[in-house]
């Protein structure tokens, strides 16, 4: 392209340039083809050849500029004359000209193989965000060259900001899972990138995404707290209970983040998914608020008899329950309405109650009232006598 983008200058060997237009039932037709070292011009009218010079040429002026436009005709030279002339502002200044976001993200991704400065990349970050409206170009240009905006905290910040622009949940999810395994990503940045995770619709990317970020980052308490917080939006009770379960496999599990992880699951509507992540939940070692909190939850989420006698005897099985806490799951058990239910959750703690104090028996045999089967109730008095 020539330096007033009037004229053709060169083509690659074995290239040819050709442009065909009709107006107002007149074709006419420009080829161009590479001979040796010379350009070799064609110019038509319908299908009789004229010469080329001066029409031709004139035609081929005004016809430049739309095509460039709307083509990546003679775009690495039209770049390199603009950086030269004015580094990236200059290059930015001539791709907001163009037609569409194919052609632009072209431009884009010859600027960014410029030793472009910080400043230079945070600048170009921003209009690739503004400008380019297609999700496939944008998440395009961002993944490919992640290795250039995740180098500081200035253009990771631009990159996050450029990020939510993407509408897809597919295309944004992949630009997530590909961010958060980068190590430059600093703590602080990661929240950020977590909050654009909100804009995901799609219970199965929203969860890819937050299986990523717990798989490949150590979380702080308040990375932790925000996936549980970000869970809230999955209505899949599978993809939720999903994530919450590999949370509670991290290390940092705050207090204040358990009682968040509680209120996540409030709103599991299936009995298997919930009691899933409740029996997870107790496999570590249960603060009486925390205790408070589960017997709480399988009260008001577990409506299944089955599922909350499965849950009871994983709590039975725990070596470093408290008498003060064996009274308060004794006291819970009279939520479990069958008969044979209820009396296998006392049969399942019997044991410890036996090597208890009195207190608890007597909560045992109160709890044992609630049996409306003669058969059951022996059987559960039987068990502590």
């Amino acid at each position: 392209m020539s330096n007033d983008d009037a004229d053709i200058k060169d083509i690659s060997s074995g290239g040819y340039f050709e442009v065909t237009k009709s107006s107002f039932g007149k074709r006419r037709k420009i080829i161009i083809e590479k001979d040796g070292n010379n350009l070799i011009r064609k110019y038509y009218i319908g299908s009789s050849e004229k010469k080329y010079y001066p029409d031709g040429e004139k035609w081929l002026k005004e016809m430049l500029p739309e095509i460039i436009k709307s083509s990546t005709i003679g775009a690495e030279s039209r770049v390199n004359r603009f950086y030269r002339k004015g580094g990236a502002s200059k290059v930015l200044a001539e791709i907001l000209k163009l037609d569409s976001d194919f052609v632009k993200s072209a431009y884009f991704k010859l600027l960014l193989k410029k030793n472009l400065r910080t400043n230079e990349i945070t600048t170009t970050l921003h209009a690739i965000g503004k400008n380019v409206d297609s999700d496939f170009y944008l998440s395009s240009i961002l993944g490919d060259n992640q290795h250039l905006f995740l180098k500081n905290t200035e253009n990771i910040d631009a990159y996050i900001k450029a990020s939510s622009s993407i509408g897809s949940d597919f295309y944004l999810s992949q630009i997530l899972k590909d961010a958060v395994s980068n190590k430059i990503i600093a703590d602080k940045q990661l929240a950020s990138l977590l909050k654009i995770s909100k804009n995901i619709g799609s219970d199965f990317y929203l969860t890819e995404v937050l299986k990523e970020v717990i798989k490949k980052r150590t979380l702080n308490a308040s990375n932790i707290k925000q996936v549980i917080f970000l869970s809230n939006s999955i209505s899949s009770d599978h993809y939720k209970t999903d994530v919450l379960k590999k949370v509670l496999k991290t290390k940092n599990l705050s207090e204040e983040a358990y009682g968040t992880f509680i209120n996540a699951l409030s709103d599991v509507n299936s009995d298997h998914y919930i009691t899933d992540v409740i029996k997870e939940l107790t496999r570590g070692k249960l603060t009486s608020e925390n205790l408070d909190r589960v017997l709480s939850l399988i009260q008001k989420n577990v409506s299944s008899d089955h599922y909350q006698l499965d849950i009871y005897k994983q709590i039975a099985n725990k070596s470093d329950i408290t008498e003060t806490q064996l009274i308060k799951i004794l006291g819970t058990l009279k939520s479990i309405s069958s008969s044979y239910y209820l009396s296998s959750a006392l049969v399942t703690f019997a044991p410890r109650v036996k090597k208890s104090s009195n207190k608890v028996k007597e909560v045992y045999r109160n709890a044992a009232k609630s049996i409306h089967s003669d058969t059951y109730y022996g059987r559960a008095i039987k068990a502590i006598d």
